[in-house]
């Protein structure tokens, strides 16, 4: 969390020139299909960037998306590309902007930039109502992510290397169920379901 700054101040110097990925978006329709998310769900997009997931998300007739960056670049840039009533753009960091409780939280192409997972998990564990859940994914496997963000030199200062699902799960597990899993070169995804519990 304490490199909140410098992964804002790196992703706005990107953002204008950041890639729309379009070859990857059959991709992105697999992992929004396989999350099955309801109609009429509140879905909050961290690490959202200019909005790649938007026109996925929806797909599935959500109530409202919240699109969540703490690069106020990639918000303002997103903003300009989805201007419709049922998006709000927020530019913050997923631990300390307040929110109200939501249904489903996604997470592409962004978790190793969340830096302390175990603080994650109890931040989205207290965001989500009951059986809300959580999509961690990639459009790539996590050797090829890994090898993007291995530079020694910024990269690795604003990132943490992906683990395997199973492996990341663990920082999950007091307050979420592994639901549906992958790592292969195409794909990195996690679906985890919230745990009713008081924790």
């Amino acid at each position: 969390m304490s490199n909140i700054k410098t992964i804002a101040s790196y992703f706005d110097n990107l953002a204008a020139h950041w890639p729309e990925d379009e070859k990857d978006a059959c991709i992105r329709d697999r992992i929004i299909q396989r999350a099955c998310l309801s109609p009429g769900n509140s879905i909050l997009d961290i690490g959202c960037g200019k909005g790649v997931m938007v026109p996925h998300l929806l797909k599935t007739a959500p109530k409202e998306i919240i699109e969540l960056d703490v690069s106020k670049e990639m918000i303002r840039l997103g903003r300009e590309r989805f201007s419709l009533p049922q998006i709000t753009h927020i530019c913050g960091d997923i631990f300390t902007v307040p929110l109200l409780s939501i249904d489903a939280a996604v997470v592409f192409n962004a978790y190793p930039h969340l830096m302390d997972k175990q603080a994650l998990a109890k931040r989205l564990h207290r965001l989500l109502n009951d059986q809300g859940i959580v999509i961690i994914a990639h459009s790539k496997g996590k050797e090829f992510i890994n090898a993007i963000h291995h530079d020694d030199g910024l990269c690795e200062q604003i990132s943490i290397p992906l683990k395997t699902p199973l492996k990341e799960f663990e920082f999950f597990s007091s307050f979420f169920s592994l639901e549906d899993w992958q790592d292969t070169p195409d794909l990195y995804y996690m679906k985890l379901i919230k745990k009713n519990s008081t924790l």
